[in-house]
């Protein structure tokens, strides 16, 4: 710990320059190294999150407190063996400590709470588009001169007759095709290149002996469903 060299230093001064009158204030720099090393295996050590971050703000301020309440306590006593120098490196120790013990409280809660921000955005779900259609090559081929904006889907399921459905999702993922929800309820699939469009819909009279590559694309992700 690099903040507590002060201390190091002061003891050592202390100790070289007053041995016998200067005991008192070699003990309570070894004391406060000792509270400030306490402190810090305190708030490393495991511990649940809810109790590592309560205690951690607690002990780090009660620790950092205590040392400088040692010092003070004992400053009269100091100050008649010990020379202002001396006294103003233990001090400054003693700041210096305090404020590393509180930025290792903050890092910790704030490492704490950063690894268990869990929150995520919840996966958008598919939507579900349907066709009242038998499901055959010319059923997913759209009608000349009537589809041309593309051929209709809904996102609304039929309560009765025969359908085929898909999702937009899986549509758009062919990279061929692209679902446009172009209503309320009304989703409508034409290529990707639009330019295309006229030889679907012209494929659509031979669309089950012929079919063309879109339509096949469509009814292979297509479930057909039959109900009355």
């Amino acid at each position: 710990m690099p903040l507590l060299i002060p201390f190091i230093v002061g003891a050592v001064e202390a100790f070289f320059g007053y041995v016998a009158e200067n005991a008192a204030a070699i003990a309570i720099s070894a004391a406060v190294v000792a509270v400030a090393h306490v402190g810090y295996d305190y708030l490393t050590k495991e511990d649940t999150i809810e109790e590592e971050k309560d205690k951690s703000l607690e002990a780090g301020t009660a620790l950092a407190f205590l040392g400088i309440v040692t010092v003070i306590a004992n400053i009269s006593s100091i100050e008649s063996t010990i020379d202002s120098e001396t006294i103003g490196t233990i001090a400054d120790g003693v700041v210096l400590s305090t404020s590393s013990i509180m930025n290792d409280v903050q890092d910790s809660i704030t490492s704490i709470d950063t690894a268990t921000d869990t929150t995520t955005d919840e996966p958008k779900q598919p939507t579900i588009i349907y066709r009242m259609a038998s499901g055959t090559n010319q059923s997913l081929t759209p009608r000349p001169g009537k589809d041309a904006t593309g051929l209709s889907f809904n996102t609304v399921r039929p309560v009765s007759g025969n359908y085929v459905y898909t999702t937009m999702e899986e549509v758009n993922s062919t990279g061929v095709l692209v679902a446009i929800k172009d209503g309320a309820t009304h989703v409508s699939i034409v290529p990707v290149d639009m330019s295309r469009m006229p030889e679907w819909m012209d494929s659509r009279a031979s669309a089950e002996t012929n079919p063309h590559p879109f339509t096949l694309l469509l009814k292979s992700i297509t479930i057909k469903v039959k109900q009355k």
